[in-house]
């Protein structure tokens, strides 16, 4: 099979939620769309640019038609979809799928990857162990295909958990020199400015040219870094017990996370508590925290579901706001998932009462929506289902297992307060119908 069978596929738009009009941002005078394109676009394959069939979308089709380069239109709520139909009408036998997050691109890293790729007779491959922002995935068109027959109707996001380990899989490694860690992809606002520090110090920067100064300015890599896990907690009416909550997050043996508390337009003392506590924390530790508060009462499903627009890590802890961490929950479920390969991790846990004292242990866990591990794209796709009043982790759950693998650790990892008031505890909830 020859490489004109192999097109690369730019996935862009330009309504993100994290940093507005990321693609049209400018570094060192040159929009990152543009510099994105200036990696891709070579003799070596031809490219596609593949965008939403909104109007705000309508600068990117320009861009294309200004480079000369084809697009292709539609599939707004489905990336995979867009990019499976957009492999398909040119004909593609393998694909390079590029977001605009990356755009940074390796052209030689690339060629090498997708020569390896078709001689290999692979149909994910995935680079990872170099710099985030340079690699691309290469996927064979066939395997695309079906994954977005098999997930027809479904709005599918992260494209790589529909394929990574499902279809014939492989790691390309990069040459020892290329294998730096560090976060060259535009995201957020710390990434821009990472970006235009690079653009600033140097001129058309490579790779390696990246690398070595960022080796020699490590205070760079500080900037934008990601934390493995972000741990949250809505809050509502919970003043008496929430400090115990954030004190078992900054208790934790493992200290890779960010803390998002979310105040649900709370009417007891709860946000001066949360505020009290903020402020006696360490000026490390404040940095790794966020506090938001709701204007209007929202719900739970609503809330955590902001939540994760706000969410950075790869890793999504929900902890309810009277419940407790264990120190080395994040250390055990982190480990857990890496080893097991999985999108979940539960843990078992100990029922405390208002006082904390011990009730009993539950090491038969499979469903509670509270302190469980789960990989960031999974919830992302799935989310909560907002207006439920109660449940709304089993209606989540049963959605998660239809298409996801959990693990579970059978020891107690948190603390389960039982409490007058809680939702559990309310007349009305389908766990005390009949009682």
């Amino acid at each position: 099979m020859q490489d004109t069978n192999v097109g690369i596929i730019v996935t862009a738009r330009v309504g993100s939620t994290r940093l507005k009009n990321k693609v049209l941002q400018e570094i060192n005078g040159r929009r990152a769309i543009d510099i994105l394109l200036d990696h891709v676009v070579t003799d070596m394959y031809p490219v596609v640019l593949a965008i939403h069939d909104l109007p705000e979308d309508n600068i990117l089709q320009q861009i294309a038609e200004e480079r000369g380069i084809d697009f292709f239109r539609g599939f707004n709520d489905s990336p995979l979809h867009r990019l499976a139909q957009c492999a398909d009408d040119m004909g593609f036998d393998y694909i390079v799928r590029v977001t605009a997050d990356d755009i940074l691109i390796d052209m030689t890293l690339l060629r090498n990857q997708v020569k390896m790729t078709i001689a290999r007779d692979h149909e994910y491959v995935y680079m990872s162990r170099c710099p985030d922002g340079i690699a691309a995935e290469v996927i064979k068109t066939s395997a695309l295909l079906d994954v977005a027959k098999k997930t027809a109707g479904r709005s599918i996001e992260y494209v790589s958990y529909e394929l990574k380990n499902k279809y014939k899989t492989f790691e390309y490694y990069p040459p020892f020199e290329y294998q730096f860690p560090a976060k060259l992809t535009l995201d957020y606002e710390d990434d821009l400015t990472v970006l235009r520090i690079l653009y600033s110090s140097m001129y058309k920067p490579g790779t390696l040219d990246i690398i070595n100064f960022l080796k020699k300015n490590k205070w760079a890599l500080d900037i934008n870094h990601v934390p493995l896990v972000t741990v949250y907690t809505c809050n509502y009416n919970t003043a008496p017990y929430i400090a115990d909550c954030m004190d078992s997050v900054f208790s934790q043996d493992f200290q890779d996370f960010e803390f998002i508390v979310l105040d649900d337009h709370s009417s007891d003392d709860s946000v001066n508590v949360i505020m009290e506590y903020y402020s006696r924390l360490p000026i490390q530790q404040q940095k790794k925290t966020r506090v938001v508060c709701n204007e209007k009462n929202i719900g739970l499903p609503a809330s955590c579901n902001k939540v994760l627009t706000l969410a950075r890590g790869g890793y999504i802890v929900r902890v309810d706001s009277d419940d407790r961490l264990h120190p080395d929950f994040l250390v055990r479920t982190t480990g857990q998932s890496r080893l097991d390969y999985t999108q979940a991790v539960l843990t078992g846990y100990t029922s405390v009462d208002e006082k904390l004292a011990k009730l009993n242990d539950t090491l038969k866990n499979m469903w509670h929506p509270a302190c469980a591990l789960l990989s960031r794209w999974v919830v992302n796709e799935i989310k909560y289902r907002e207006g439920v009043q109660y449940c709304e982790g089993d209606i989540f759950y049963k959605e998660f297992r239809k298409h996801y693998k959990s693990s579970f650790i059978p020891d107690a990892l948190w603390d389960y307060r039982q409490r007058p008031g809680q939702k559990t505890a309310q007349p009305d909830h389908p766990n005390n119908k009949g009682a």
